[in-house]
């Protein structure tokens, strides 16, 4: 018994202090002060070695992201963010390029599809497509061309193409179409002639036919299938609107004065019929019956009125009063045309400084320029069997006729001509 009761006594005092033992001996200052110095130096050191591991771990982590990123193909390039919804971003104007000839007429070549000239007393103006129908949207290019040496001073990118171009009151007003597979439309905008600016625009109604302008009564007529719509170019209010009835398209025509209107309104059987309207107030002065073909007017001068008229794939160029909308002199009898009916396919007749001109495809000796009564004054210097006629009109001191030259589908090359002497 003894034995047993001596070993647990020397366990116990082996393992802790007993309430018997004396308590340890308190630290001197000098004994505190140095075991600070020493758990403060030891942090230090467990400090220094975390910041060693840490910029080790991101120096591994970016070595194995640049091996990541140079052994990785690039990242796929995306185009421009699409458009609005039903249209296709615009591709970048390409500029046709510009020759001139040693006698000084310029020609451009480019890939410009539907090409449209203004000649206008603003200046000169082309238009044409970027894209094509089906593309998506159309979009178009309005360029603004210096005369004397072709180059295009401005070409300003639109949404839509121009068909229509007329100079008032010191701005240039153009029509805009816009034509999507489900959705055509237009936009009439009055622009700044020298840098295309828009300063204004009003939306026009959805046609899937070609739109008509004239400056006439001091504002601008507008013609959108069968609506009819004159535009004040100060406010821009609209101050008349009307309805040819039944018409699918209408055709304008004015004189250089803009004080007389006539409408050709072609009906979707295949007919028409003319109405002078008051340019000042829309009214309806006189109606005429309908008659066959679709109609569109070449021009007025004085009171002469030249209105080319197709149907199947023959045609002719007629003229009339503008006054009585009844036709004049001769008509033709038995595929005999005459100086006041010129047949064709498709002739086209259009006035420029007080001169008839009348151009036809595939017909070289109906290519000429004529007083307002249809009297031949001199050939024309173009052969259209495989061209066409853009423009006639005066670019500063020459007269001029612009000739397109289908050459391909892509590339068409727009010519000047010197219109003859005996034409001016």
């Amino acid at each position: 018994m003894g034995t047993t009761t001596s070993r647990r006594s020397s366990e116990t005092v082996e393992g802790a202090s007993t309430l018997h033992d004396p308590p340890p001996a308190p630290f001197s200052d000098e004994q505190a002060e140095a075991a600070e110095v020493l758990i403060k130096e030891a942090r230090r050191r467990q400090r220094r070695r975390w910041a060693v591991s840490a910029l080790a771990i991101v120096a591994a982590v970016g070595l194995v992201a640049g091996f990541a990123t140079s052994f990785s193909p690039p990242p796929p390039k995306h185009g421009p963010p699409p458009g609005p919804k039903g249209h296709s971003p615009a591709p970048r104007p390409v500029r046709p390029t510009v020759t001139k000839t040693a006698d000084g007429l310029v020609s451009w070549h480019g890939p410009m599809h539907s090409p449209r000239a203004f000649v206008t007393s603003l200046g000169l103006y082309f238009a044409w497509n970027t894209t094509r129908l089906g593309a998506g949207s159309v979009h178009g290019v309005l360029a603004r061309v210096d005369p004397s040496t072709g180059e295009m001073s401005v070409v300003d990118p639109t949404q839509g193409t121009a068909t229509s171009a007329v100079a008032v009151h010191g701005s240039l007003f153009a029509v805009l179409t816009s034509e999507t597979p489900k959705v055509p439309r237009g936009r009439l905008v009055r622009l700044n002639p020298t840098t295309l600016k828009v300063i204004r625009s009003w939306a026009l109604p959805a046609e899937d036919t070609a739109y008509s302008m004239v400056a006439a009564g001091g504002g601008v007529w507008v013609a959108a299938g069968d609506h009819l719509e004159r535009v004040t170019p100060a406010s821009g209010f609209v101050t008349a609107s009307l309805t040819l009835r039944r018409a699918a398209s209408v055709s304008l025509g004015t004189n250089t004065t803009g004080s007389i209107l006539v409408a050709a309104a072609n009906i979707a059987t295949g007919a028409h019929y003319l109405e002078r309207i008051d340019p000042s107030t829309g009214a309806v002065e006189l109606r005429t019956p309908r008659t066959g073909g679709t109609a569109s007017i070449g021009g007025i001068v004085h009171t002469a009125l030249w209105i080319g008229v197709g149907s199947g794939t023959m045609g002719n160029a007629l003229l009339y009063s503008a006054v009585s909308l009844q036709r004049l002199g001769p008509g033709c009898h038995t595929g005999v045309g005459t100086e006041t009916c010129v047949l064709g396919s498709s002739p086209r007749p259009e006035f420029e400084g007080g001169r008839l001109y009348i151009t036809t495809p595939n017909a070289p000796t109906r290519n000429y320029c004529a007083l307002p009564s249809g009297q031949a004054i001199a050939p024309l210097p173009i052969d259209l069997r495989d061209d066409y006629v853009l423009a006639i009109g005066r670019t500063g001191r020459t007269f001029l006729l612009f000739q397109v030259t289908r050459t391909t589908l892509r590339t068409p090359t727009i010519s000047e001509l010197r219109i003859p002497a005996p034409c001016r």
